[in-house]
């Protein structure tokens, strides 16, 4: 509880030190605004602010705010922008200001060339927030969100098992159950979706996805344990009139998508989204008459409303999405409607319904203050065999946010404050277990934040929760900024965060095994016979932007460590014919460096380099061993080439992947036994894109150049029914080289094209 004590302080001493009369006496405060052609206010930066007849002056900050001594025998603040028509007001101390400057219409042509890149990472924000933009998630084939990763060195990418080629994200480590995913923020991939929920979110739907590490915002819940990625689709004022994208690739897969935004009216616009996935034919690559990828179908709608009334201050939103997915995987002609004693087969199916809306307001006369309420109903039904074994689940989800935002004084001092639930409800079934549970969790949350001085700020953020299985507790969060030099940024984030572990829906890789499920419960109720699981983080990051040779450039160096006081532990090491579960008794933790550089070689040409070091360790009841199969060190290159006009896009990647810890397999005969490690290797690709015309780009990718595969991958892979069946050791490729080509055709909006 020491952790909680520290914010009610840290928000009294902060409150009186700005509102201290020795500080603000004689002080003129205000804002200063600007006001678009639809009437909707924002904060102008860098206006200047003096007094009339003087050189005594200041400028705004990045929220429009500023702050001024009075000047005997001066009376007339001056409030002057490039571009904007300068305006002279009466000030008193007494009074805090509210400045709308007009933009002046009439100017002489001025050109401004500025190349935006594909990740920027702001430094005015409190949080280290990498922003990839369509320029990046277009830098390879980008069919899924969990394949959008392949540029981005920040997110790890793995597979989970030899059958289904499912890919599952790790950040700083750590599993994608333990990332906070949200959609505009609101959290959407989450308990039966944690592992196969990111193969529901087509590339081409993304606008952008915001990356930061550490425990997020107290805003968005309690559940962020290592970072947050949060999604942006493409939106109604901003998206192409029509937008289609085709795929093909060596495996058979095929892949079409469609969105498409129009304008309902002067106020209300709709994008609807529409991905096709197939993939109809078998290929085993490496011989062992196993498929190396499953076969499938995903059929995937999406459509989102919105409305905007800028002068009244009033925006709202209203989506769904229908999502249907089958995959069959297993032995070379498994046929799901028959049944051979012999063959070995998986066939998985998810269905999905989504429904959300927003709607927020900012008050006309007071423009820094809003209120908002996001809401969202999710229906997930899976049901699959693996071999022998059936499982069926389901999950019922609500969740509803309430948030206010006002400053306090100032524009140094923003709150926001609000209410939440999340509701779930749980059904699962794997033979002989079965489990069902509600969790209903109604919380309050507070967040303020301080700007110091435009080079430094801080957040503190308090949740209060109550779970209607663990009762009450707190979820404290710090996040702190500090430009320590020009251009150079340090930054700091603290927090706790817990989830509700998801044993089934997790794990299901390790049911392509013969391994026997062994759950040990410590407790009557709770989650499987367990509390939720607890985890405190903390980082530090570095970030340094710079300029050499009229090119720009950055670099950064961050470390974070994630430490569990309670976790669900997965030990597939005391027996490799077992899965144990139990609750964790003693450490478990994680440490997390990486350090990352950009800069753009000559004209157009950038180079982006990182490394990555893990130090993962857990106490099982044998004792302390390295997580398994996470590499220690990792190491990614990638340089990005553009023509001039845009023609073409060259794109290459080159990763080195570590050694990797194996779970252990001593007690099995001889001839089924692993190595203790995995071999450290190097993947490459590269992807070539063509502007044909404006509105047609045409590409051709390489995955894996070099062809490097796994060799013999499944264990007992002659005997699938027996009792060394393993297809979960997966440390490296199975497919090999994989050739595609696509194409992306865009047909921008009629008052674009003017």
């Amino acid at each position: 509880m020491k952790a909680i004590r520290v914010f009610p302080a840290l928000f009294l001493g902060a409150w009186q030190l700005f509102h201290s009369p020795q500080v603000h006496a004689q002080q003129v405060r205000g804002l200063v605004l600007e006001q678009d052609d639809k009437g909707k206010l924002s904060p102008l930066q860098g206006v200047n602010v003096y007094w009339l007849g003087t050189q005594e002056g200041t400028s705004t900050d990045s929220l429009g705010f500023f702050e001024i001594p009075t000047l005997a025998g001066s009376k007339q603040l001056v409030f002057s922008y490039i571009g904007y028509k300068a305006d002279t007001l009466y000030a008193k101390p007494t009074k805090e200001l509210q400045v709308v400057l007009k933009q002046v219409r009439e100017l002489d042509e001025v050109t401004v060339m500025y190349r935006s890149k594909a990740t920027e990472i702001s430094s005015l924000d409190v949080q280290k927030i990498q922003v990839m933009s369509e320029k990046e998630l277009f830098k390879a084939a980008c069919c899924n969100l969990s394949e959008s990763f392949e540029t981005n060195p920040s997110i790890d990418v793995s597979l989970t098992d030899a059958v289904t080629g499912t890919r599952q994200i790790q950040m700083l480590g750590l599993g994608s159950p333990y990332m906070l995913f949200s959609q505009e923020n609101m959290p959407t991939i989450r308990g039966l979706a944690a592992n196969q929920g990111f193969g529901f979110i087509p590339g081409t739907w993304i606008e952008s996805i915001q990356v930061s590490k550490g425990t997020g915002s107290v805003v968005n819940g309690f559940e962020s344990m290592t970072g947050q990625l949060n999604l942006e689709y493409q939106k109604p004022e901003q998206g192409d009139r029509l937008y289609l994208n085709g795929y093909f690739n060596e495996s058979g897969r095929m892949e079409g998508n469609v969105v498409s935004s129009y304008k309902l009216g002067k106020k209300t616009g709709n994008t609807t989204f529409l991905h096709y996935s197939q993939r109809p034919w078998e290929v085993d690559n490496n011989g062992d008459r196993f498929v190396d990828l499953p076969r499938g179908t995903q059929l995937n709608l999406m459509n989102r409303m919105m409305f905007a009334d800028p002068a009244k201050g009033v925006e709202a939103q209203l989506g769904f999405r229908l999502i249907q997915d089958v995959k069959v995987a297993g032995n070379l002609g498994y046929d799901p409607r028959r049944t051979v004693s012999n063959v070995y087969g998986m066939q998985f199916l998810i269905q999905r319904v989504e429904v959300w809306s927003k709607i927020g307001y900012v008050f006309p006369n007071h423009r820094y203050r809003s209120v908002g309420f996001q809401s969202s109903f999710l229906t997930h039904a899976q049901s699959g065999s693996f071999g022998r074994t059936d499982t069926r689940s389901s999950q019922h989800g609500i969740y509803a946010n309430l948030i206010y935002q006002t400053i306090v004084g100032n524009t140094y001092h923003v709150l926001k404050t609000g209410l939440s639930y999340q509701g779930d409800r749980m059904f699962e079934i794997l033979a002989p277990f079965e489990f069902f549970r509600e969790e209903h969790v109604p919380g309050a949350f507070t967040e303020y934040q301080w700007t110091i001085s435009p080079k430094a700020s801080i957040v503190a953020g308090m949740r209060a929760d109550y779970h209607s299985l663990f009762g009450w507790f707190a979820t404290p969060r710090l996040h702190a900024r500090w430009e320590i030099a020009p251009k150079t940024v340090l930054r700091f984030s603290s927090g706790q965060g817990r989830r509700s572990a998801n044993l089934i829906a997790e794990n299901e890789g390790l049911l392509f095994s013969s391994r026997q499920w062994r759950i040990q419960p410590t407790q009557q109720g709770g989650i499987y016979g367990f509390q939720q699981e607890l985890s405190t983080n903390a980082g530090l990051s570095l970030t340094r932007n710079f300029r050499l040779d009229y090119r720009d450039g950055f670099y950064s160096i961050e470390y974070f460590h994630t430490r569990f006081q309670r976790q669900v532990v997965v030990d597939v090491d005391a027996n490799s014919r077992e899965v144990n579960y139990y609750a964790l008794q003693g450490e478990s933790f994680a440490h997390a460096f990486q350090a990352e550089a950009e800069y753009e070689l000559f004209k157009r040409f950038d180079l982006r380099l990182a490394y990555r070091q893990y130090l993962i360790q857990t106490d099982f009841q044998q004792g302390r061993l390295e997580k398994a199969l996470v590499a220690r060190h990792r190491a990614f290159a990638n340089i990005a080439y553009e023509t001039r006009g845009k023609l073409w896009n060259i794109d290459f990647t080159v990763q080195y992947i570590g050694s990797k810890r194996l779970p252990q397999t001593r007690d099995k005969p001889v001839e089924f036994q692993r190595e203790a490690r995995s071999p450290g290797y190097f993947i490459a690709n590269a992807q070539v894109t063509r502007l044909i015309t404006k509105s047609w780009h045409a590409y051709l990718g390489i995955e894996n150049i070099t062809g490097f595969v796994q060799r013999n991958p499944i264990i007992s892979v002659d005997s699938p029914y027996g009792p060394h069946f393993d297809a979960t050791m997966v440390w490296a490729p199975i497919f090999g080289r994989m050739f595609y080509v696509g194409f992306r055709y865009r047909l921008k909006k009629e008052k674009e094209k003017r």
